[in-house]
């Protein structure tokens, strides 16, 4: 690691972390671990060989940082997520070339709002394993674009996200648009609430058919996202 938080009430402010892709997965960059109201802002963090930040068993603020590629929160209640720049890098393997996640959410509830989310290969990635807490985070006003593969991608497990009209109050005002696969992937079975977005698409139909991947396509759940605020682009990478 290059820095361990374990105690609660930490900051953790002005770094700046840097390395070189080593073509091996390493630790994380800062990785804080079952500790409260912890605080990682202002930092600057270029970190192809693994996630910049990794939260397990933690709460608190991670806000205004700049991160290359994401955030990765596991089992974290009363966290928030808000006004970071999150972009991928690409990473070559033998297999192709890997771009990392944006922000990555097993088995957590946080507030995600107002973050910048580009250029990775999933923009967010909900999941949980069998048996866990069921994911529930609340996701607003964030612009979440040219991801390579999805804007949003909720694996096969119940989840209660809420990213606009739904139980735990998120406004929307996300704008989705001009991810690679589509913008919102569904394998959940889990009915998921996306309302008040912008999509890649205008129009009810084409948002339906080419941004959500869900129900119609034998995926998962619906995805219910009328009203919708409209599209931007139709420009597919």
């Amino acid at each position: 690691y290059g820095l361990i938080v374990l105690n609660s009430g930490c900051e953790v402010s002005g770094f700046y972390i840097k390395s070189q892709w080593s073509g091996t997965i390493l630790d994380p960059a800062i990785k804080g671990e079952n500790c409260e109201n912890i605080k990682i802002f202002n930092n600057k963090i270029y970190y192809p060989d693994s996630v910049p930040i990794a939260l397990e068993r933690a709460s608190g603020n991670i806000f205004n940082n700049e991160l290359r590629t994401g955030i990765a929160a596991d089992y974290c209640k009363d966290l928030v997520i808000e006004n970071n720049k999150i972009e991928g890098i690409p990473v070559g393997w033998r297999t192709g070339v890997s771009y990392g996640t944006g922000i990555s959410i097993v088995g957590s509830s946080p507030i995600i709002r107002n973050n910048h989310i580009f250029n990775c290969g999933d923009g967010i990635n909900i999941t949980m394993a069998v048996g866990d807490v069921v994911s529930s985070p609340l996701i607003e006003n964030n612009i979440i674009e040219n991801n390579k593969v999805y804007g949003i991608r909720i694996t096969p497990f119940p989840c209660e996200a809420d990213f606009g009209g739904g139980k735990r109050g998120s406004a929307g005002g996300n704008i989705i648009r001009n991810n690679g696969k589509c913008d919102f992937l569904n394998e959940s079975p889990s009915e998921i609430y996306a309302q008040y977005n912008t999509w890649t698409h205008p129009t009810e139909e084409e948002i339906d058919r080419y941004d959500i991947w869900d129900d119609d396509e034998g995926k998962g759940g619906k995805v219910i996202f009328v009203p919708f605020k409209g599209g931007v682009s139709i420009k597919r990478r």
